[in-house]
């Protein structure tokens, strides 16, 4: 598999098509949680089973908080404590897609020189 074909997350099989989402969804879980640890000094180690449930079932999702679905939002806000600011929760979300992000080296015209990184996937 190919440095482009590893960024865009093709699955070779239905069963690394599952590791794949676990692996996503641990990712995204990993990222909130340290977010709304590091912004509201709040730990929701005691939820981390039911957000990791959460953003398997998401992890498909790439668009801002505020511009998913009421149902996705409200069954998210569900599992958090109620204290929890909403700028935090949106810039938890933001870390946890972005947790997800793959690169691709950009080589210059020589073939060998990089010159930067194309994002594949979420990003701000």
């Amino acid at each position: 598999m190919d440095e482009y074909e590893a960024a865009q997350g093709y699955a070779r099989n239905p069963e690394h098509a599952v590791q794949m989402m676990h692996e996503r969804a641990d990712n995204s879980t990993e990222a909130f949680l340290a977010t709304v640890e590091q912004q509201a000094g709040v730990s929701l180690s005691d939820q981390y089973a039911e957000l990791n449930g959460f953003f398997f079932m998401n992890v498909a999702s790439s668009a801002p908080f505020a511009y998913i679905d009421e149902a996705t939002q409200n069954e998210l806000l569900d599992i958090l404590p109620k204290d929890i600011p909403m700028q935090v929760i949106e810039a938890a979300w933001d870390d946890a897609l972005m947790a997800n992000t793959r690169y691709v080296t950009v080589y210059g015209s020589d073939g060998s020189t990089v010159i930067g990184e194309f994002a594949i996937g979420y990003f701000r």
